[in-house]
């Protein structure tokens, strides 16, 4: 019981800026051609945002999400690196991109997209990392 209450006031904060996440994907999802998806969710793999899908695909999209976060930490950790700020896979059809988006110092969320072959690659980086700015900066003017 008390886990859970410290995992509500942990993302409570994340929570209530839900409407504001909904609407970075929504912008997204506008100017990025060839997405197939995109989802925000906590790091324990909670969907928090998304682009249209059922609730059963957006819980197992975060599940996901967090998934891959932790593998790419522990590659990482394996690899004497710090600190994963993103992890690729270039697939036949597409690209699956998954990045964390640091909130604050104790606030972490993770973004997951996936994307069709016709989109580059730094296409797909510049729209993210112009999102994650965006919605630091909110972050930071909310503290």
């Amino acid at each position: 019981m008390i886990e859970n209450q410290q995992h509500a006031l942990r993302y409570d904060n994340i929570s209530r800026s839900a409407a504001m996440l909904q609407q970075h994907i929504d912008e997204l999802a506008e100017n990025l051609q060839g997405l197939s998806y995109c989802i925000i969710a906590t790091d324990d793999g909670f969907p928090i945002a998304n682009t249209p899908m059922s609730p059963q695909d957006a819980e197992g999209k975060a599940a996901l999400t967090a998934s891959l976060e932790g593998l790419g930490e522990t590659v990482a950790y394996e690899s004497d690196c710090n600190d994963v700020q993103a992890v690729q896979i270039e697939c036949a059809d597409g690209f699956i991109f998954s990045r964390a988006i640091y909130l604050d110092a104790e606030h972490r969320v993770a973004l997951l997209l996936a994307t069709t072959g016709k989109t580059k690659p730094a296409t797909i980086l510049w729209y993210v990392r112009d999102m994650v700015n965006k919605i630091q900066a909110a972050f930071a003017e909310a503290a």
